[in-house]
């Protein structure tokens, strides 16, 4: 699954329902936050694109995303550096890693939300059966009830 998360921790998008092999990048090019991406993106908004551990994607401010590095460099997109990108000029690379961190700290807002709703229903933890077809509707009712929990500041 992947997902689009405000800095509030509310799911504003979600698509599902790819198998596991497929590629990152491919599911996120036939998305419909990519496909409809001029309804989700203004001028001079971008995505950015974490090198760390998989994450889905998530909107955390009104004009960044932050990404899982399998996803594609867009004209939207933003990199931290690699390890490879970090300079021999100590100021240079002082900055850089100040850059990553400050990234990767964003990673926060998603994992949180995603922990909240896993554990809000226990039942995505371990999902019976394997039809997508029957998962879909539960999984989407939750993600909706989530939602408005988590604007009624409800546990």
């Amino acid at each position: 699954m992947q997902a689009t998360v405000n800095r509030r921790g509310l799911i504003t998008s979600y698509d599902y329902g790819w198998p596991g092999c497929v590629q990152d990048s491919r599911v996120f090019k036939l998305s419909h936050l990519w496909r409809h991406r001029e309804g989700y993106f203004r001028p001079h908004e971008y995505v950015l694109v974490d090198k760390g551990e998989y994450i889905p994607f998530c909107i955390v401010t009104s004009s960044l995303i932050c990404m899982h590095i399998g996803y594609p460099l867009t004209p939207f997109s933003i990199l931290p550096f690699n390890d490879y990108d970090l300079t021999n000029d100590l100021a240079e690379a002082k900055r850089r890693k100040a850059w990553n961190r400050k990234l990767s700290s964003m990673r926060i807002c998603v994992e949180h939300t995603f922990g909240r709703l896993k554990g809000r229903f226990p039942w995505l933890k371990c999902i019976p059966g394997h039809d997508l077809l029957l998962i879909f509707h539960p999984v989407e009712a939750l993600i909706v009830l989530y939602n408005i929990l988590e604007l009624f500041n409800d546990d």
